[in-house]
């Protein structure tokens, strides 16, 4: 049976290539007489089909969640680098003053520094204190650091606060004093407190100062 079907096969390709090769141009009028039936039957049945206009229309609503992604904000996809900044006190210095000049702009950390009773008394209104403020890239205050030397006993005082889970936090030290050399220099222009105010030079400074060139130099003269 199936050597039958193919050798039936055979004999029809056979007479089929036989045909194209004795009437050619027969041929190919056929297979053209096809298509053109063809697509006129296929337009026909195309224009049998509905009009679109006439096609109920439908609304679907589908709310689709927001997803903000690295590649939407740029800036998602940076780690947070904290930044550093230090300034000298000064005895006018409020919490909100303080904490402006150096460039923090938090809410709980003015309200914690204007509340906390060793803030109060050792920092606030106290001047030529160096304090190194740490802030987030939001301007909100991660640390403060605040350092002077009380007495000349080879000590200074030391005033952290920190920034926690549950809040901020205060701790006073007094730890052992390291002494370093730092040149500065500035111009008198209306006395001599308000020249190493401007070069961030503490007032025990401009007292020493003052004493040593007492002799030459009338500090409290002007003109």
């Amino acid at each position: 049976m199936k050597h039958g079907l193919i050798y039936a096969v055979e004999t029809c390709l056979a007479f089929s290539r036989n045909l194209t090769e004795r009437h050619p141009k027969r041929i190919t009028a056929i297979v053209a007489a096809m298509l053109i039936g063809g697509t006129g039957g296929t337009f026909a049945v195309a224009n049998l089909a509905p009009d679109a206009a006439d096609l109920p229309v439908r609304t679907v609503v589908e709310s689709i969640p927001l997803q903000v992604s690295a590649f939407n904000d740029p800036l998602a996809a940076l780690p947070s680098i904290p930044l550093y900044r230090s300034e000298v006190t000064r005895s006018t210095d409020t919490a909100d003053s303080l904490l402006k000049r150096l460039g923090v702009f938090d809410a709980a950390a003015s309200a914690f520094l204007r509340s906390n009773s060793q803030v109060q008394q050792v920092l606030l209104g106290r001047a030529g204190r160096n304090v190194t403020a740490e802030v987030d890239s939001q301007q909100s205050l991660l640390s403060l650091t605040a350092r002077w030397s009380p007495l000349d006993d080879g000590l200074f005082q030391r005033l952290s606060i920190r920034k926690t889970m549950g809040g901020f936090t205060a701790q006073l030290e007094t730890l052992p004093l390291v002494a370093s050399t730092r040149l500065s220099g500035g111009v008198i222009q209306t006395s001599l407190f308000a020249a190493t105010d401007d070069a961030r030079l503490p007032d025990a400074i401009a007292v020493q100062l003052a004493e040593i060139f007492s002799g030459d130099i009338d500090f409290h003269r002007r003109g």
